[in-house]
């Protein structure tokens, strides 16, 4: 009988293991620095919403608010479609969408001398930054309150916070309501 001499190419069990635990590691790291750059960038989108929508009003309607509504805005082209719900563009009625997927409202005060512009859903991470942002570079800038909160009220004139104040303010869970007043 002949002895048959078989050569050992491949890799073993123990290798394999340890290539598929360094790839886990580095997917998972990546879906970390993925969802951190998303959420930095629906932040980014939520202040330029903001700041477009305070601008377009403030240019259409000047000082009286009193007949401004977001089917009007929506239908001069003054709300862009990805800030809309899908199913309600073109309707009587559309709901506002902010980046984060969460509804927005437009409301003009009883007076008509200001108008608010209330956010919902929004993480701590993003309310912290939009609560440390500079909203009052424009004369417009009335306030800003986190969480109906009254203590929380920011305006032009106490617009310096700190970041771990607005951690206070901001609660860790997704579901945070800011409201800005212009006029």
């Amino acid at each position: 009988m002949k002895k048959t001499n078989y050569c050992q190419s491949g890799r073993s069990m123990i290798e394999m293991l340890g290539v598929l635990a360094i790839i886990g590691v580095l997917s998972a790291g990546g879906v970390v620095g993925y969802t951190i750059a998303m959420t930095i960038h629906k932040t980014n989108k939520t202040i330029e919403l903001v700041k477009n929508i305070s601008t377009s009003i403030k240019t259409f309607y000047g000082n009286d608010f009193s007949d401004m509504t977001l089917a009007i805005l929506v239908e001069l082209g003054q709300i862009s479609s990805e800030y809309l719900k899908t199913n309600t563009i073109g309707t009587d009625n559309p709901i506002g969408l902010t980046p984060f997927g969460t509804e927005y409202t437009i409301t003009p005060s009883e007076d008509a001398e200001t108008f608010s512009l209330a956010l919902q859903g929004i993480p701590q991470n993003a309310c912290v930054k939009l609560g440390n942002h500079n909203w009052g570079d424009s004369d417009s800038f009335v306030s800003l309150t986190i969480n109906n909160n009254n203590s929380s009220i920011i305006t032009s004139n106490n617009q310096e916070q700190n970041v771990a104040n607005m951690i206070n303010l901001c609660s860790s869970a997704d579901n945070n309501s800011m409201t800005w007043v212009f006029k």
